[in-house]
């Protein structure tokens, strides 16, 4: 997704979650997006959040706490600039509409009730898409661009499938690619196989 493309392209390759005890609350109460029902069981999370939460302060790893300066300084940056910058999502939240990134108004809430949370995270992805650069031939290139003989290869390793952003959405949608992929790369290494 776009966002993860822009975490990439951070120094450390890291962002904050940043939000209060109502927007915390408020998400308790919707049901998980599809993809986080495919990984987590909703009512073992629900229950045991905020017990979670709190254990992960204890041990450091995200921050819970009374004021934007104590978030600033927990994630390194500057407090006045994270103040300021939280007063201008607050006042696009009491216009409903975020004039900066275009947040769908529906998730526009604001970030004033205590405690506050600043959760870190990183870019990860369960598999490869791209990489291998191949010919119509589906024979593995070279850093020149030249075939590498006897290298094929197929399916979502090899660069073809996605543009800049994978799309979680459209699930399988790779799997046509990967089977016409697959038999063009075995029929051609058959062929180089009787040719040798």
């Amino acid at each position: 997704m776009e966002a993860a493309n822009t975490i990439y392209r951070q120094p450390r390759k890291l962002c904050y979650s940043l939000f209060d005890v109502e927007i915390l609350q408020c998400e308790l109460k919707e049901a998980l997006a599809p993809i986080e029902q495919m990984m987590i069981d909703e009512k073992s999370f629900k229950e045991g959040i905020e017990a979670d939460l709190a254990d992960q302060s204890q041990k450091g790893n995200i921050k819970i706490a009374g004021s934007w300066a104590e978030i600033a300084a927990w994630i390194k940056c500057d407090p006045e600039v994270l103040e300021k910058e939280v007063e201008l999502y607050n006042s696009c939240c009491d216009r409903g509409y975020d004039e900066i990134f275009l947040k769908n108004r529906r998730y526009l809430r604001p970030l004033r009730h205590p405690p506050l949370y600043a959760v870190p995270g990183k870019v990860a992805i369960v598999d490869t898409h791209g990489g291998i650069i191949t010919n119509h031939r589906l024979q593995a290139l070279n850093e020149d661009g030249q075939p590498v003989p006897g290298l094929y290869a197929a399916g979502t390793e090899i660069a073809g499938t996605e543009a800049n952003t994978y799309n979680m959405f459209i699930s399988g949608h790779s799997f046509g690619f990967s089977l016409i992929s697959g038999r063009i790369a075995g029929e051609e290494a058959a062929r180089f196989v009787t040719r040798s």
